[in-house]
């Protein structure tokens, strides 16, 4: 129990002066909000080095995830999950002006089925190979504001939409500086709706917007385009 909480029940405010949460090995999580339980954190700091399944903050479940300022910092480089922010199962989460980095594959904040996310002011880096940045899947829904989203690998994505999700933005940057990668990119039945935003692919043969598979859906309003390789591509779409 943390301050009289059971961890996965009920609600825990981490306390808001700065926090540091480290963690270290094979397995295992910084955050964990699980089985209809809500965790709210204020400028906390969480460091987690792992060289398996792993997470930053994870809502699981039903489950709300409140986080403002701080950070959450990934060095494993051999993770099956490896999220910043994972979230499944019809939960929720509010960022607003955290900092999320991840150095191993796959994502740095995943909405993943039936889930929410809202994000103002977030900053996602992603380092390494074929990772997403921001990835949307699953029948889940985001909006997000004035956020910074940049996926530095080879063969990544910043912004990923798939599988009938649906992804609103305002103001925010997306950008790749791998080879063969592509800064946004909506599959399947989805749709991402882009408002003053700034897209913009640098690495080798990059992709700045690319539609994939069955009926993707982009809307860009007064966005700022530029790519080192192909503007735009629809590949495969019906």
């Amino acid at each position: 129990a943390v301050n009289g909480q059971t961890p996965g029940t009920g609600m825990f405010a981490w306390p808001t002066r700065p926090t540091r949460l480290e963690l270290l090995g094979q397995k295992g999580g910084g955050l964990l909000a699980y089985n209809s339980s809500t965790i709210t954190a204020v400028n906390t700091n969480v460091v987690v080095s792992s060289t398996g399944s792993t997470y930053g903050a994870l809502a699981n479940h039903s489950s709300s995830l409140n986080l403002t300022g701080g950070s959450i910092t990934m060095t494993g480089t051999n993770s099956d999950v490896g999220a910043g922010i994972a979230r499944s199962d019809r939960s929720s989460a509010n960022v607003q002006g955290t900092e999320i980095e991840t150095q191993n594959p796959f994502a740095g904040v995943w909405a993943y089925g039936n889930s929410e996310l809202t994000a103002q002011d977030m900053t996602v880096t992603t380092k390494g190979a074929d990772s997403i940045a921001l990835l949307i899947d699953l029948n889940s829904r985001s909006e997000a504001e004035n956020s910074t989203i940049k996926a530095l690998g080879s063969g990544s994505v910043a912004l990923m939409a798939t599988t009938n999700a649906r992804f609103s933005d305002q103001g925010s940057t997306f950008t790749t500086s791998g080879a063969n990668s592509n800064a946004v990119e909506v599959r399947g039945d989805s749709v991402a709706e882009l408002s003053g935003a700034t897209v913009q692919a640098d690495g080798p043969n990059n992709i700045g917007a690319r539609l994939t598979g069955n009926n993707p859906q982009l809307s860009m309003t007064g966005v700022s385009l530029s790519s080192a390789g192909t503007g735009a591509s629809l590949r495969g779409v019906t």
